[in-house]
């Protein structure tokens, strides 16, 4: 897929142009293949936030990645 391909370029272009030194990303529970994707790419879980979805309880789940100086 193309996924890994954009992530990387947004990794190049934050360490490089804004000299960031960690990404941090959320994706929502029920999205497995960008909860599988992040993992894969080396972000690390660093926390879950409950939502509100009309009647239902989601979970907001918090990544990050540190970047190399």
């Amino acid at each position: 897929t193309s996924s890994p391909s954009v992530v990387g370029w947004w990794t190049r272009l934050a360490s490089r142009d804004f000299d960031a030194r960690e990404l941090r990303v959320s994706c929502f529970n029920d999205n497995a293949a960008g909860l599988l994707l992040y993992a894969r790419l080396g972000y690390q879980l660093t926390g879950l936030v409950e939502r509100q979805r009309g009647q239902a309880r989601v979970a907001l789940v918090e990544f990050v990645k540190p970047l190399q100086s």
